[in-house]
């Protein structure tokens, strides 16, 4: 019990990319600050992740000739969410997408690579990737810097109780070393709790086709309790219906796995996907999430994603783990990946042969996926394959909160000392998060909420 202290100015519930973003900030504003994280581990889904940031105006982009602006990031994203996101906050994320990512650097010295990346739903290449293509490093460099500025991170503490008074939050209770404490918070409360992907029961109630047969990419601690228990003391949601499902996983393996390193940076972009009830194509492999995952679940059954060599040597990736796990699988011919899944030799052989024709005319007039210069035709053996399904991914709704990060009430009026950030809030992706924004989202709202439970 030494280690918790029961009267705490900033108490952030959480510590992923927002918590921690939320939890430095404050302290860096004089506040008094710790974290309570429920897991035995510090980092929550955010450990899991491949650390892409989306950001524009980044050397990297101008390096590459690359022209882009907020107002696309803006429009991009707000396509992507079917224009159910709220315009000022997306304007907010894009407006400091690059200050967010250079304070990565300077404050947290990460390092990414030079090449930048597009993924799908984005107009032009925004993703910065580390080096390492893991979020963790990111993570572990936020907690060193937790430990340097003496905030304290109290695992196994989980919040159980939000306590209210006439001043808005006043506490906490917490179940911590087998006993129910409770929490005096001075300032504030910034719940950075995560999502509920991994809550059958409770995602299953707002889109009945995920149930328990469909995997997640989340921690299986990723549940929908303290979200439950904002709702209790008045927070208003927002788009929980918006369940976004990650369509470059793995039938082959279980939680994140190694897949979607060959789902997303691979196949997508050098590679296509292929129906195994047509032996076709039937999406554009560079749609944003939930149209591929859309799609696939039209097809009642896992599909093929499909790129030879070319395309794994241009995504640059080390999927020899993959490869050894029998989750990406190597074939010498086409003919034998036809034989393999049952697939009608001659369609199956008309759509790659078509793909490649449309890839050098530079048009896909079938889908609309965009032809950029580094996309080649599919003909240089060996040719890989893994089994893909969608996988719940991200939870797109949430707390909805205002531009300063307060979470607001049924009358759209600030929760007296109650902030949010990351996804466990709603209001940003609509129905629909573009690949790598993610973590802009947790590091730019995270820092607002940080700085401004201080005050």
């Amino acid at each position: 019990m030494s280690q918790l202290n029961q009267i705490v100015e900033v108490l952030v519930v959480g510590s992923g990319y927002a918590g921690l973003s939320a939890a430095i900030e404050a302290k860096l504003a004089g506040a008094s600050v710790f974290v309570a994280e429920k897991m035995a581990a510090p980092g929550g889904n955010s450990i899991i992740s491949d650390g892409g940031i989306a950001a524009v105006f980044s050397p990297e982009q101008k390096a590459q000739g690359i022209t882009d602006s907020i107002e696309l990031m803006v429009s991009d994203m707000r396509k992507a969410a079917q224009y159910r996101s709220d315009p000022k906050l997306v304007q907010l994320v894009c407006e400091n997408s690059t200050q967010a990512y250079q304070w990565t650097k300077d404050f947290f010295d990460m390092q990414y690579r030079p090449r930048v990346e597009i993924f799908g739903g984005h107009s032009v290449p925004r993703c910065h990737t580390p080096i390492s293509v893991k979020g963790v490093d990111l993570l572990l460099k936020m907690v060193k810097k937790c430990d340097e500025l003496e905030i304290p991170i109290i695992k196994k503490c989980n919040v159980t109780q939000i306590h209210t008074d006439h001043h808005g939050v006043s506490g906490v209770k917490v179940d911590f070393e087998g006993e129910s404490v409770d929490i005096v918070i001075k300032k504030a409360l910034i719940i950075a709790s995560g999502g509920f992907g991994a809550d059958v029961e409770f995602r299953q109630k707002l889109d009945n086709r995920l149930d328990e047969s469909v995997g997640t990419t989340n921690k299986l601690s990723a549940n929908a309790s303290l979200l439950q228990e904002c709702m209790r003391i008045g927070a208003q949601t927002v788009d929980l219906d918006c369940i976004q499902c990650g369509p470059w996983s793995s039938i082959d393996e279980k939680g994140f796995g190694l897949g979607p390193l060959f789902g997303d940076y691979v196949v997508f972009p050098y590679g296509i996907l292929i129906s195994r009830k047509t032996s076709r194509r039937f999406v554009n492999e560079l749609a944003d999430r939930k149209i591929i995952s859309d799609e696939m679940f039209n097809q009642k059954e896992w599909v093929i994603g499909l790129a030879d060599q070319q395309g794994m040597d241009t995504g640059g990736w080390d999927l020899s783990l993959a490869l050894k796990r029998n989750i990406v699988r190597r074939f010498d011919t086409l003919k034998q990946i036809a034989d393999e899944f049952d697939l009608d030799e001659n369609a199956f052989f008309d759509e790659v042969m078509r793909y490649n024709d449309m890839l050098l005319k530079g048009s896909d007039v079938d889908y609309g996926k965009m032809i950029t210069n580094d996309m080649k035709p599919i003909v240089h053996p060996p040719f890989y394959v893994m089994r893909m399904w969608p996988k719940v991914h991200t939870t797109l709704g949430g707390l909805k909160i205002d531009t300063q990060a307060r979470v607001l009430n049924m009358d759209d009026r600030p929760i007296e000392k109650l902030f949010a950030a990351g996804e466990a809030t709603g209001g940003i992706h609509g129905a629909s998060r573009l690949g790598s924004c993610a973590i802009t989202e947790c590091l730019v709202m995270g820092r607002i909420a940080g700085q401004n439970a201080a005050k």
